[in-house]
């Protein structure tokens, strides 16, 4: 997978010792902001990739991905990724963890409202 090969390679220059992808992205705390920038371009170039195949076999059918706005998951730069979205998504899950969970919904669906400029997501 030549994403996970940029990766690997990034991560080697930043003196990390990895050997493949799935090693651990989040190594330590002072290093985590350059390394989830890394995670998120090495993710968007591979999109762009799939992107890029998909429209050229099918150049009249939106393509789009799932984006995880919300608690569970800060891993991808979405503002890096919603300009190449021809819609913008959202995976949900409520977290019955928090006391007031269609709070943290109704400002997920903001920021997802916020990506597609404006307009309603799904």
């Amino acid at each position: 997978m030549p994403g996970a090969r940029l990766l690997v390679s990034a991560l080697r220059r930043l003196g990390r010792r990895h050997t493949s992808a799935h090693d651990d992205c989040h190594p330590q705390p002072g290093c985590r902001v350059g390394l989830a920038t890394l995670c998120s371009d090495a993710s968007l170039r591979q999109y762009l990739a799939e992107r890029d195949l998909l429209r050229s076999i099918t150049p009249d059918i939106p393509i789009t991905t799932n984006f995880m706005v919300g608690h569970a998951f800060d891993g991808l730069d979405y503002h890096q990724w919603a300009p190449h979205q021809d819609v913008i998504s959202n995976d949900h899950y409520l977290g019955s963890h928090l006391d007031q969970p269609e709070i943290e919904l109704a400002l997920s669906a903001d920021i997802i409202r916020g990506l597609a400029g404006g307009n309603p997501g799904f």
